[in-house]
């Protein structure tokens, strides 16, 4: 399992300069316990919503036809030009938590792979809206 965590390290480094956008760059990758990867990036335009890397991993792995309950983990790193870490924004606690589930392991990693930060999407999400049960979350 650590093996595939450090390759989705790797491709979370190399989504971040794909990424399409006017400010800082994000690269995802989720990692699930059949040996899947599901890389995203963000993407913005001048005149529509932009989509962040991680609900584009999500949607990267929905379109794969992943199951929520496979998700193991969830790589993020990103270059913005404030310090600090940013363990998915409020909306992508949100995406994860419907489609993937509250076990995730959420790991930011800088540029260089290297890890900053881990928890669990339960620890920093407590309470999603609205909560789903876990015969929704298998749909």
């Amino acid at each position: 399992m650590e093996n595939q965590k450090q390759e989705a390290i790797k491709l979370a480094v190399s989504a971040l300069k794909k990424a399409k956008t006017h400010g800082g760059r994000v690269g995802a990758c989720i990692y699930t316990k059949t040996g899947k990867l599901f890389l995203g990036f963000n993407v913005e335009t001048k005149i529509h919503k932009g989509y962040h890397a991680e609900e584009v991993a999500i949607i990267n792995s929905l379109i794969n036809e992943s199951k929520p309950e496979e998700a193991t983990g969830v790589i993020i790193v990103c270059e913005l030009d404030s310090k600090g870490i940013f363990p998915a924004c409020a909306s992508c606690r949100q995406f994860l938590w419907e489609f993937t589930n509250p076990d995730l392991l959420v790991t930011v990693v800088n540029a260089k792979g290297e890890i900053l930060f881990e928890d669990t999407l339960t620890n920093l999400y407590p309470m999603p809206y609205p909560t789903a049960t876990p015969d929704e979350r298998k749909q």
